[in-house]
């Protein structure tokens, strides 16, 4: 009672199951602290008594069992079950998304070019392609939240890997109507190394 206030009136304690209430197996219990996460016990109690049932009990003993790394364990395993679960369902979404859409963005293109320039049909040809891009770049996302991520290193070669990183950067922005100047400068001298090739795209891009 003096340590642990909380459970003064608990009838899972030595002292209660030694005064005649009944014994108690694995209860949970919680000791909150300040500051830091609570502590979280399996309480099982059981009452000494005389061989002479007639003396009653002369005590008891309480057995305090610690089940707070199991308790994170367990709540570990179930953040990642619904990572799980979401990733399976963004990989779902995306792929059942991505098929329409690419036939959208491919007849937006196509008839955006076919479309004179400077027409109200153009420009909205084109607001079409920005959409779809937009689009797809959150499927893409999905994707890359859906699937687990792995870094794959492979045999790069640096100037070539700039080039068309920043060409298809440039293209992308300027498909959606933004207008910037890309100054490529990099040293010819580091010609190859390794790493993966989508990833570091992906973080130039972000960038």
């Amino acid at each position: 009672r003096a340590i642990w206030p909380e459970r003064r009136d608990d009838p899972a304690t030595a002292a209660a199951c030694a005064m005649g209430h009944a014994p108690v197996e694995n209860v949970r219990r919680e000791i909150r602290r300040d500051g830091l996460p609570p502590l979280v016990l399996s309480v099982s109690t059981i009452p000494f008594v005389s061989d002479d049932d007639r003396d009653g009990r002369h005590g008891a003993v309480e057995v305090l069992s610690d089940l707070t790394p199991f308790e994170s364990l367990h709540a570990e395993l179930a953040r990642m079950r619904t990572l799980a679960a979401l990733g399976e369902m963004a990989a779902t979404v995306a792929h059942e998304i991505r098929n329409p859409l690419g036939g959208i963005q491919g007849f937006a293109e196509l008839l955006a070019r076919r479309l004179a320039a400077d027409t109200e049909e153009r420009q909205m040809a084109e607001k079409i392609q920005t959409g779809t891009h937009h689009l797809v770049r959150v499927v893409d996302r999905l994707l890359e939240f859906a699937r687990d991520p792995r870094i794959e290193r492979k045999p790069i070669e640096w100037p070539r890997f700039f080039q068309a990183t920043l060409d298809q950067y440039e293209d992308n922005a300027r498909s959606s109507g933004r207008k910037l100047t890309i100054h490529r400068r990099w040293q010819e001298s580091v010609a190859t190394g390794s790493g993966d090739a989508l990833c570091l795209r992906q973080a130039i891009w972000n960038v």
